[in-house]
């Protein structure tokens, strides 16, 4: 799966977190992984579709890098 987006959260439960997303939709799920990660803590969401996936990650404050 090719990471489309890495980023840090910078406020809220999980600011210093991880977050990657992942795009899927060529391969076995058709959809989008989210990770975010914190030393030895990992959490993954999937979503069907960009909308959703946009919805999501409204949620979050992240300072987005560049790939």
């Amino acid at each position: 799966m090719p990471v489309t987006q890495e980023g840090l959260i910078i406020s809220g439960d999980y600011c210093g977190w991880q977050l990657i997303i992942y795009d899927d939709r060529e391969g076995s799920t058709g959809g989008y992984y989210i990770y975010i990660k914190n030393n030895n803590q990992i959490f993954d969401y999937w979503f069907e579709n960009k909308v959703y996936l946009e919805n999501q990650l409204s949620e979050f404050n992240v300072k987005w890098s560049t790939l």
